[in-house]
């Protein structure tokens, strides 16, 4: 197999890119940072940004693992 048209969980990572590109290109994944790092007190901030590493790395597992074989 060549590509990647047997890979199960192509259709979610087609759909999660084409909303990622729709947001960033309208500008709203960026109001949205600004908005949200902008109310955060310094404290917070490493957290955030651990939590939010955490949290995208879980959600990739979540994508691919169901699938695997």
């Amino acid at each position: 197999m060549g590509n990647f048209s047997g890979f199960p969980p192509m259709a979610v990572v087609v759909v999660v890119l084409l909303g990622v590109i729709i947001t960033e290109r309208g500008g709203l994944l960026t109001a949205l940072l600004r908005v949200t790092i902008g109310r955060l007190p310094a404290r917070w901030l490493t957290f955030s940004i651990a939590l939010s590493a955490m949290t995208a790395h879980v959600m990739s597992e979540a994508v691919t693992r169901p699938f695997a074989r």
